[in-house]
C-alpha cells in the first residue's frame, strides 16, 4: 500500500461525490429520495469513458466537468437500477431505428 494513498483517494472520491450530489440538488430526480446513503450520480446519456482506466484525479476532474455540463443527475439506488434496465431494453429498439 503506497503510504495510505489509496485510502486518501477513496476519501477524496467520496467527498467529491457527496459534494456533486448536493450541488445537483441532493434528491433523486425521479422519486425525491433524499437519504445521502441511497443517492448516486448517474450519467444521463451513459458514460463515454472507461472508469477504471483513469486516475482518481482524472476521474474527479471528469465528474466535475460533467456535472458542470449537465451530463449528471442524482438518482437513488432503486431509480438508478430501474433506469439501467430501461436503457438496456431501449438499446435494441435504437439499433433498429
Amino acid at each position: 500500500m503506497n503510504n495510505g494513498q489509496p485510502h486518501r483517494n477513496v476519501r477524496l472520491a467520496v467527498r467529491l461525490r457527496a459534494q456533486i450530489v448536493q450541488e445537483l440538488g441532493g434528491v433523486c430526480v425521479r422519486c425525491g429520495q433524499d437519504d445521502p446513503e441511497e443517492l448516486q450520480l448517474d450519467h444521463i446519456r451513459g458514460r463515454d469513458w472507461v472508469l477504471n482506466r483513469v486516475s482518481s484525479d482524472q476521474r474527479a476532474r471528469r465528474l466535475r466537468q460533467e456535472a458542470t455540463e449537465g451530463k449528471l443527475q442524482v438518482l437513488c439506488a432503486a431509480c438508478n437500477k430501474a433506469k439501467q434496465k430501461e436503457d438496456r431494453e431501449r438499446l435494441p429498439e435504437e439499433a433498429e431505428a
